[in-house]
């Protein structure tokens, strides 16, 4: 590993809680490097091009979701309820500006929805750094994020 993935490594070693368990990178000595560099990592040459799955959160909250490297690029959120439907496309793209989105109420009728005319991931990015210059606080707890960790090491090992 070089550069940034050298630094995420030893960030990720470096924070209580967190365990540097694998990396993936197409040149072998970067992989022999990384393996060296961070003891029981477990460094690959490629990864899985596809994964799907369905998840029931329980009392009727159900996902499902489609995150693919061979698929054509697309984006495309859909929250279903009882009484309406919430349709996005290219939520989370980056350098996307203008963002819309619908929604369908239970007897057809549709209401276009304007969402933020700015780059997501720019925003994301300069909220962070609010947060940690200490002039904000982080939109979601930390215990979220360790709860989204855990659902996805859930998910790996019924992947794998």
């Amino acid at each position: 590993m070089a550069g940034m993935g050298y630094l995420h490594g030893t960030a990720v070693t470096a924070t209580a809680g967190l365990e540097f368990v694998a990396a993936c990178d197409r040149d072998g000595d970067r992989r022999k490097a990384a393996e060296h560099d961070f003891t029981g990592l477990r460094a690959h040459a490629t990864v899985d091009a596809s994964f799907s799955g369905w998840l029931d959160f329980g009392q009727g909250f159900t996902a499902a979701f489609l995150a693919s490297f061979e698929a054509p690029e697309r984006q495309h959120l859909e929250l279903a309820g009882t009484m309406t439907t919430a349709l996005v496309d290219d939520a989370f793209a980056a350098g996307a500006s203008g963002q819309h989105g619908r929604l369908l109420d239970r007897n057809g009728v549709v209401e276009d929805v304007a969402g933020p005319d700015d780059d997501p991931y720019r925003l994301m990015v300069e909220h962070f750094v609010e947060v940690v210059r200490g002039r904000a606080t982080p939109r979601r707890p930390p215990s979220a994020s360790v709860e989204l960790l855990g659902l996805l090491d859930r998910l790996r090992e019924v992947a794998t």
